[in-house]
This record gives C-alpha cells, structure tokens and sequence, in this order.
C-alpha cells in the first residue's frame, strides 16, 4: 500500500553550526506549517551529499581535466565550496529517483532556505499535477534558456525551470523517473560542463521531452529568504 507524502529538504552546509541554525529555523518553520495545516507528511531532511553524487562529480572532474574543459562550472570543481555546492544542487535528482524508489504517492520538495506563506489552504498533496515553478523573461534570457537554446536550436526559450521548490505525483509524473535520473544527467554533464547547474539540465530535459506546458506552478505560496547576508541575518535574528 502506497504511502500518503513526503517532504524532502536539502540542508547540507560545509559549516555545520551553520547547517544546524537552518534546520532549526526554517525547517522547524515548515514542519510546523504543515502541522497547523493538519497536512499529513513525512519529513525527509538531507544533510549529507549521497556518495553516488560525490563519486559522480568526482568522476566528471576527471572527464573535464582529460577533456581540457575549463568553463565556470567544470572549474567550481576545483574549489571546495563550490563543489559542495554543485554536489546539493545534484542531490535534487538522486531525492527525484528516492522517491520514485518509495512507497509514497506524492512528494514535495522544498530548499532550506524559503518563507512559506501563511493562510495557504489549497495545498493538496492528492492533486494529479507535475509541478515546478517557472521563471519567464522575454527580453533578457537566464542561463538555463541560453543554454537549453544551444541544443534545441529550432525553439525560442524564454522559460526556464526553477529549482527551489517542486511537487511530483506518480499518478501524473510523465514519466520523469525515466528522464531526470542519474544516467541521463550524468550524460549531459558530458555534453556540457553549464548541465552542472541543475536548473540548465531541468530546462533542457523539460523542452526536450515536450513537458514544459505540462507542469503547474505550485500551489503553495513562498518566498525566498534572499542573499546569504539575508540569511544570516534571518538566521541570527530567529535567536534572538
């Protein structure tokens, strides 16, 4: 018998008093958001980069170095925090393949480091719906359009996929197991260093699959905390 929910979180910092100041901040924020929803779902917080995904990196490091390919993102290789920070970028789709690897019928995902709004109650983790929240800009395009762009050169991309927040339900999912696991993003690492950042690989995937008018925004409302000082001052202020 399938499970109802779960709510995934990826709070994984190199400092981990800093780490532990999230999780007992905003996280305890959004378990008990739920809870004053009467929502029933497990929480699953990530705080440490599966192996597999530091093994990959690791491996695609290697490939870049043969390769010669120095671009922003294969020389983020290089410096510890940056790395640490592609390697959580990457964890979004080994936490897609658990999921689907679970017993739980739906899943929502949520970054450490958002503010969900109050007196939601349309949130509906029954609801038949792909979702990930988009980001249009029709006069000056993000990476993830330029790039995405590069490879399907025969569509105008205005639209690119946001990370920080998304919802799957197996029951209308569009076959994303088979789309955004490991192997294939692995192999676009190969294609393009720029696939490192997950959000460029998420729009190319979406348009090369067809599935970038079948997703929904989510449903629930929030915003994000806003730039590490931002955070830390959040953070800091949440203490006192």
């Amino acid at each position: 018998m399938k499970k109802p929910s779960i709510v995934y979180c990826m709070c994984s910092y190199l400092n981990k008093d800093i780490q532990n100041m999230f999780i007992n901040t905003v996280i305890r924020d959004y378990k008990k958001f739920f809870k004053d929803l009467n929502i029933a779902a497990d929480f699953k917080i990530i705080t440490n980069i599966p192996e597999t995904i530091s093994e990959q990196l690791d491996d695609i490091h290697h490939y870049y170095v043969k390769k010669g390919i120095t671009e922003k993102y294969s020389t983020w290789l290089e410096e510890e925090q940056n790395k640490h920070k592609l390697k959580a970028w990457n964890t979004k789709f080994y936490i897609i393949e658990d999921f689907f690897k679970s017993n739980y019928k739906s899943m929502l995902y949520l970054d450490c480091d958002l503010l969900l709004k109050d007196h939601q109650k349309n949130i509906n983790f029954d609801s038949n719906i792909l979702s990930f929240n988009t980001r249009t800009n029709l006069h000056k395009k993000t990476l993830p359009c330029i790039y995405t762009e590069k490879y399907i050169p025969t569509i105008n991309i205005n639209t690119h996929i946001q990370a920080g927040c998304f919802f799957i339900n197996r029951k209308k999912c569009f076959d994303i197991d088979q789309i955004l696991n490991m192997k294939n993003i692995v192999s676009l690492w190969e294609k393009d260093s720029y696939f490192l950042r997950e959000e460029i690989a998420l729009t190319y995937l979406f348009y090369k699959n067809n599935l970038i008018n079948k997703i929904q925004r989510p449903t629930l409302r929030y915003r994000h905390i806003g730039s590490w000082s931002a955070k830390m001052k959040y953070l800091e202020d949440d203490k006192t």
